[in-house]
């Protein structure tokens, strides 16, 4: 594969990741994830792996009504990056919203995604988690 078509083949896959999250939840779309997978988000000291992500993400879907939806507002891609601004949404069994921006940057490697690096509005984030 050329490497316009490997950029687009990432770009695809990330795509699928987050309408998998909408669509099926967190469950589902970690299937696009590698084992040996590594996440990182502001404040963790070191790269969690996917147990971690699983974890993180049931704990997540317990206290949502429904999936998370979100808004790819752009996608970029290089070698075997991809870089994705994305507008997430959701509502909280709380009836709080939860609706936080996000940048993402994805490695990708034999079709799955093998790093995730997460950026997130910290202070929103603990504002809501505060609140309920």
């Amino acid at each position: 594969m050329d490497e316009k078509s490997q950029r687009e083949a990432n770009k695809a896959l990330v795509r699928r990741y987050f309408e998998t999250i909408a669509s099926d939840g967190f469950g589902k779309a970690l299937e696009l994830v590698a084992e040996d997978a590594s996440w990182w988000y502001p404040r963790a000291e070191a790269g969690l792996g996917k147990k971690d992500m699983i974890a993180a993400m049931d704990g997540a879907a317990d206290v949502l009504v429904g999936n998370m939806g979100n808004e790819i507002v752009s996608m970029t891609a290089e070698d075997d990056r991809v870089a994705a601004e994305v507008n997430g949404s959701s509502l909280r069994k709380s009836g709080n919203r939860y609706d936080n921006v996000y940048h993402f940057l994805f490695r990708v490697r034999d079709g799955k995604i093998v790093e995730l690096r997460e950026h997130n509005d910290t202070l929103y984030a603990s504002q809501v988690a505060a609140a309920g």
